[in-house]
């Protein structure tokens, strides 16, 4: 049985997760996918920073021709493993990552 995570989701988090299992498995354009997770739009390397930490949360492959999102995995315990880093963090995503990786060879 996997240990419960130290700390609670922070409630911008947890909503988040909670929107992102709503959609998994489901192909969205950009805009469709920031009213889903109801998150503002954005551009440039602020919608590349954006679309990073939501990758904090799951697996999101981007398609291509048109551009379109798919969330193959969500990750409900990322956000106590990020807590414990800078959330800015490239290592936190790695290591949200890494976590998930060893937790589905264990199974």
């Amino acid at each position: 049985m996997p240990s419960k995570p130290k700390y609670l989701p922070s409630n911008e988090d947890n909503k988040l997760i909670n929107a992102l299992i709503k959609i998994e498995g489901r192909e969205l354009k950009y805009p469709e996918l920031c009213r889903a997770l109801d998150i503002p739009t954005k551009s440039g390397n602020t919608k590349i920073s954006q679309l990073d930490k939501i990758r904090n949360y799951c697996q999101l492959d981007t398609l291509e021709h048109p551009t379109r999102y798919i969330v193959q995995e969500v990750y409900p315990e990322a956000d106590a493993l990020i807590n414990e880093l800078d959330k800015d963090s490239y290592q936190a995503q790695t290591t949200v990552r890494l976590h998930m990786l060893c937790d589905s060879q264990d199974s």
